[in-house]
């Protein structure tokens, strides 16, 4: 009870300002490669350099050593606990440079998703509000070429039903991002996963 208590009672340290700049502008994209570049585009190590930046992976979360009295009796805890210290990490069979190149350059010149290119206005609203909350960061597309390893998933909008404070439903539209489409490689990100080291259902 006092572990739960000691979690409760933690308050987080003032934030740091965010070292990239989370608007929907093209200058904003420039500045935020110039800073990638200046790390060798080494996103993780920009992220874990300051203790109190928002983006820090966990930061959202009480810190681990808070937490660890209290969950260190549960079977997924110390699988839990690593993306909270470390960030997210999908575990996925790797896939040559070339293919890898050359996927990159079919997915920049097939665009996105029919259901997101026909609403412009609509794809960019939602974006700006994920920028602004921090939960994506706007890039040039010739960074593309340049981050270690990426990989692109194409983007679509579907439109759902939410619901409010009051459970009346509201229709809503929402991103997608297509991590099963393939192009020259027949590599999807989805079908390059390594089931056996998922978390099991």
């Amino acid at each position: 009870m006092a572990a739960i208590k000691s979690a409760l009672a933690w308050h987080p340290p003032p934030r740091s300002k965010p070292v990239f700049k989370f608007k929907l502008t093209e200058l904003a994209a420039r500045t935020n490669l110039e800073i990638l570049e200046s790390y060798n585009y080494d996103l993780q190590a920009i992220l874990l350099e300051d203790a109190h930046l928002p983006l820090r992976p966990g930061s959202e979360f009480r810190p681990t050593a808070i937490l660890d009295p209290v969950l260190q009796g549960h079977p997924l805890w110390a699988r839990a606990k690593k993306p909270l210290m470390h960030g997210a990490n999908l575990p996925v069979e790797p896939i040559e440079e070339e293919p890898r190149l050359q996927d990159l350059l079919e997915a920049i010149e097939f665009g996105n998703h029919k259901s997101a290119t026909k609403d412009s206005p609509k794809l960019l609203s939602i974006f700006g509000k994920e920028v602004k909350k921090g939960w994506q960061l706007t890039l040039p597309i010739s960074a593309l070429q340049h981050l270690p390893g990426a990989v692109v998933g194409l983007v679509g909008i579907v439109s759902q039903d939410s619901i409010d404070a009051f459970g009346h439903r509201l229709p809503k539209d929402r991103p997608i991002h297509d991590q099963s489409f393939t192009f020259g490689s027949g590599q999807s990100l989805n079908n390059q996963v390594i089931e056996d080291e998922l978390t099991p259902c």
